[in-house]
């Protein structure tokens, strides 16, 4: 019994390990973007880019 348990704590436990670093690749992910977002907004390219794509 003392064996099934820690089973079970050891599942619970990865299980949660897993959670929380998906949850932190999700968050590292939506920095990134929002980083590369404002650091586009920074340069005129994007002004560049719309004014030939829709001319």
């Amino acid at each position: 019994m003392q064996l099934k348990d820690k089973t079970v704590r050891d599942v619970a436990l990865r299980c949660r390990w897993m959670s929380v670093s998906v949850c932190c690749l999700v968050a590292d992910f939506w920095l990134l973007n929002i980083l590369l977002v404002s650091f586009l907004n920074l340069l005129p390219l994007h002004e560049y880019w719309l004014n030939n794509h829709y001319i």
